[in-house]
């Protein structure tokens, strides 16, 4: 099997599930969803074979090509609902890209863009940040995923904040650290997020101790199995 086969093939296996995340502070109302990628084979994230596919334009194209398929469908059976998906900041070096977003601007009040946290050394000499405007002023929200890890430093943020509407945060790279240290980072990256009128979102509350201190401390957009578990396809049916 040739590579671009392997590559086709893993594509064909590719499938999303959504999970929620919560605005506890208005009755735990759904925000949005968050579209949440897994395999077939594995029934879990694909992991580093779906990185490589973004080392050239034919395997991103590929990509893009899956992702507004699947998200025309979800759009389409849940008009109400707002969903989010996750970009790898490579993806942003090829113009293909953005003629994605261009495609899918009439639903680009109804989609965040999550960009993760992953370097990848083709595009770190590269500047995003006009993409970025380009995109958010199409209309698309812009998230920054894992703040504290990966690419995702405070500096980053700080020189983005003009440019997105949000960041999420996850204790998931930090549980080795305190509840001590951990709330305050927690602190740290709520301050920035308000000074810079950004959305503030924690990751990863799977259980009722972490919501109720979140909830204390006024950090009311919360993610994880606590709350919602990752689900299938319509979701204004289940509503």
């Amino acid at each position: 099997m040739t590579k671009t086969q392997s590559q086709l093939k893993m594509i064909q296996n590719l499938y999303f599930v959504v999970q929620p995340i919560f605005n506890v502070s208005n009755e735990n109302q759904v925000a949005f969803y968050e579209l949440l990628l897994r395999s077939k084979v594995s029934n879990k994230f694909p992991g580093n074979n779906f990185f490589d596919l973004f080392s050239s334009e034919y395997g991103n194209l590929k990509v893009l090509i899956f992702f507004e398929t699947e998200l025309k469908k979800f759009l389409n059976d849940n008009p109400n609902t707002t969903f989010s998906i996750n970009f790898e900041i490579i993806q942003f070096q090829y113009d293909q890209t953005i003629t994605f977003f261009e495609n899918m601007l009439t639903y680009s009040p109804k989609i965040i863009i999550e960009i993760t946290e992953r370097s990848y050394e083709a595009s770190e000499n590269k500047s995003i940040l006009p993409k970025i405007q380009k995109i958010q002023e199409m209309g698309y929200s812009i998230f920054i995923d894992d703040i504290g890890t990966g690419r995702h430093t405070l500096s980053c943020v700080q020189n983005s904040a003009n440019y997105i509407d949000g960041i999420k945060f996850s204790a998931v790279p930090f549980k080795n650290l305190s509840k001590n240290d951990v709330v305050g980072l927690l602190n740290t990256w709520e301050n920035i997020a308000k000074a810079n009128h950004l959305i503030f979102i924690c990751e990863g509350v799977d259980n009722f101790e972490s919501y109720y201190l979140l909830k204390k401390m006024g950090i009311d957009y919360q993610q994880g199995w606590y709350l919602g578990r990752p689900m299938g396809y319509t979701i204004e049916a289940k509503k």
